[in-house]
C-alpha cells in the first residue's frame, strides 16, 4: 500500500526567518575601530564632565539650594556615560544591524550631543552680543 501524499514530509525545508532577509553581519574590527575613534574624540569632553560632576558633588559652595546641586551632579553623571557608551553602542549597530540598537545609538547620540554643547557652553563660557 502507497502512503496518501499529505503523509509524506516535504523535501523542501521550511522557510526560516533569518534566511535572505536578513543582512550579513560586518566584523568585529569595525566595532572596535568605530568604538576606539569614538573614545579619543569624546576623551575631553568626557574628562571635562568628570571635572564638573566632581566640582558640583563636592563644592563648599554655601547655597541653599543643594538639592539643585546633586541634581545636576547626577545629570553630569549620567551624561559623561552615554559619552562613554555612545561610540560602543553605534559600533554593535553598525556590525550587527539591529534596530534597537540603532535606537540605544540614536539617543545616547543625541544626548552626547547636548552633552558637548553644555560642556562647550560651562567651558568657554555663554555666547555674548556685541552691539
Amino acid at each position: 500500500m502507497t502512503k496518501a501524499h499529505r503523509d509524506t514530509p516535504s523535501q523542501r525545508s521550511a522557510p526560516s526567518k533569518s534566511g535572505a532577509a536578513q543582512k550579513p553581519q560586518r566584523s568585529v574590527g569595525w566595532v572596535v575601530s568605530i568604538t576606539l575613534i569614538g573614545w579619543i574624540v569624546l576623551a575631553t569632553p568626557v574628562a571635562a564632565m568628570g571635572v564638573l560632576t566632581y566640582l558640583l558633588f563636592f563644592s563648599a559652595s554655601g547655597d541653599s539650594n543643594q538639592a539643585w546641586i546633586i541634581v545636576q551632579g547626577v545629570l553630569s553623571a549620567a551624561m559623561g556615560l552615554c559619552m562613554i557608551a555612545f561610540p560602543v553602542l553605534l559600533g554593535f549597530a553598525v556590525m550587527k544591524r539591529r534596530r534597537g540598537l540603532w535606537i540605544g545609538a540614536i539617543v545616547t547620540g543625541a544626548l552626547s550631543v547636548a552633552t558637548l554643547i553644555y560642556v562647550s557652553g560651562s567651558i568657554f563660557g555663554p555666547p555674548t552680543v556685541s552691539g
